[in-house]
C-alpha cells in the first residue's frame, strides 16, 4: 500500500490548528476558578480595578462600577457644556474614566466652571469685585469649584462633587464642603442638610465674615446663598477695636461696631449684593424656642428676626436690626447693675455705640423702669435717652 505524503497546504493547516489549541489552553479560564495561582495568572480582581481607576484610594462618589473596566479613560480631561452658543459650565479633571451603558463620566481632581448670564455681583456701591488672580479673563465672572472627584450623568446633565469641594464666588466669598451637586436645569447649587458647610468672606472695611450650616443652595441667577439649617454667623473687625476705644482710633468710622457679633438661627439668607443677611427660625417651633440669638461683647439679644449689613457700615446709619419679641441683655464693668430691656424692634447704630429700641420699648435697671415711643440706650455710658 502507498503512502501519500501530505500536501505543503495540509502541513500549515495542521501547524495552524495545533497553534490554535496550545492558546486556548494556556488561556483557559481555569484561573477564575483557582484564584490561587500566582498574580500573573489571576483575573483581575475588583481591588486592583480599583486602584486602577482611583489611584489613590477607593472611590468617593457611589455608584461607580467596580466590576469592569470603563470604556474609555481620559487623561487631562475637558468638557464644556453650552447651549445658544452661550457657556454654560465646564470641567477640567487630571483623569476621567467614560462608561457608556450607565451614560456616566467620573473624574479626579477636578474643577467645575459655572457660568452665569450676567456680571459678578457689585458691592453696595456699584462698584466690581476685584481681579482673582490666578483666573483667565473669561472665567472671572464663574462659580469655580474643587474637588477630589466629580461624578456627570450624560443623561440627567446633573454634576455631582465629592471630596475637599471648595467654591469660590467672583466676590471673595468660599465655601467649603464634602459633597455638592450642580443641576443643570434649574442652574443650581445645592448641599443637601447631611453636609456641613462653612463659609468665608472678607468684604472689606477691615471685617471677616464666617458662618457654618447644615446645607446651601445657590441658584446662579440670584445673589442669595440660602443656608437653611443650624446656622452659625460671625462679623469680625480684624482691628480688633470697639467702643471708646474705636472712636479714638477710627475718629468715628464704624465706632459702633463691636469686636465680635455672633448670630445662632435656623436659617439664613445671604443677599450677596446688598452685603445683608437675614436670619431667622423655623415657624415649627415652640414659640418659646422660636428665637434668633445675638452675642456681642457683654450683649445678648434675642427676638424672632435679624437682618445684618456687613459692608460699607461707615456709610449706613444702622448695621443690624432685630424684630419682634426683642429681649437685650447688657451688661457693665465688674459691680455695674445689668440692664435689661424689651422692645418691639432694635436698631444698632454704626457711628455711636447706641441702641434704638422702638415699639413698646421699656428698660430695666436695678428697680428703675423706662418706657417711651423712643428709648436710645447708650453702651458706653449710663445714659438713656427717651423721646415721648
Amino acid at each position: 500500500m502507498r503512502l501519500r505524503q501530505p500536501s505543503r497546504r495540509q502541513v500549515l493547516l495542521a501547524l495552524a490548528g495545533a497553534a490554535v489549541t496550545a492558546q486556548i489552553l494556556l488561556l483557559s479560564p481555569s484561573s477564575l476558578e483557582h484564584p490561587g495561582g500566582p498574580l500573573g495568572e489571576r483575573p483581575l480582581r475588583r481591588d486592583d480595578l480599583r486602584r486602577l481607576i482611583v489611584p489613590n484610594g477607593e472611590a468617593l462618589a457611589p455608584g461607580i462600577p467596580e466590576d469592569k473596566v470603563p470604556n474609555y479613560n481620559v487623561e487631562d480631561f475637558h468638557y464644556l457644556s453650552s447651549s445658544g452658543g452661550k457657556r454654560q459650565w465646564k470641567i477640567l479633571a487630571a483623569r476621567a474614566h467614560m462608561y457608556t451603558q450607565e451614560n456616566l463620566v467620573h473624574a479626579s481632581s477636578t474643577q467645575a466652571y459655572l457660568y452665569s448670564d450676567g456680571a459678578a455681583p457689585a458691592d453696595p456701591q456699584g462698584r466690581p469685585p476685584a481681579p482673582r488672580p490666578g483666573v483667565s479673563a473669561d472665567d472671572q465672572n464663574a462659580v469655580i469649584i474643587t474637588a477630589r472627584e466629580a461624578k456627570y450623568s450624560t443623561n440627567s446633565k446633573e454634576l455631582e462633587m465629592y471630596g475637599q469641594v471648595m467654591t469660590s464666588f467672583p466676590d471673595g466669598l468660599t465655601l467649603r464642603s464634602e459633597y455638592m451637586r450642580y443641576d443643570s436645569a434649574t442652574r443650581a447649587l445645592h448641599v443637601p442638610t447631611d453636609y456641613p458647610v462653612a463659609g468665608e468672606s472678607s468684604p472689606g472695611d477691615g471685617k471677616l465674615v464666617r458662618f457654618k450650616s447644615r446645607g446651601m443652595d445657590f441658584p446662579l441667577q440670584s445673589s442669595a446663598i440660602i443656608l437653611p439649617e443650624t446656622v452659625e454667623f460671625e462679623m469680625s473687625r480684624l482691628d480688633g477695636t470697639s467702643g471708646q476705644t474705636a472712636r479714638v482710633k477710627s475718629k468715628g468710622k464704624q465706632a459702633g461696631i463691636p469686636d465680635t457679633t455672633r448670630i445662632l438661627a435656623d436659617r439664613c439668607e445671604i443677599y450677596r449684593e446688598e452685603r445683608r443677611a437675614h436670619f431667622s427660625m423655623r415657624p415649627e417651633r415652640p414659640a418659646s424656642e422660636r428665637f434668633v440669638r445675638v452675642a456681642q461683647p457683654r450683649l445678648h439679644l434675642q427676638s424672632r428676626e435679624v437682618t445684618l449689613f456687613y459692608q460699607e457700615l461707615d456709610r449706613r446709619l444702622k448695621y443690624m436690626n432685630a424684630s419682634q419679641d426683642v429681649a437685650i441683655k447688657e451688661e457693665g464693668d465688674e459691680g455695674d447693675p445689668i440692664r435689661y430691656a424689651t422692645a418691639g424692634q432694635a436698631d444698632f447704630d454704626t457711628q455711636v455705640n447706641r441702641i434704638f429700641l422702638s415699639q413698646l420699648p421699656q428698660v430695666y435697671q436695678d428697680n428703675d423702669t423706662v418706657t417711651g415711643e423712643v428709648v436710645t440706650i447708650y453702651r458706653d455710658t449710663d445714659i438713656v435717652e427717651v423721646e415721648q
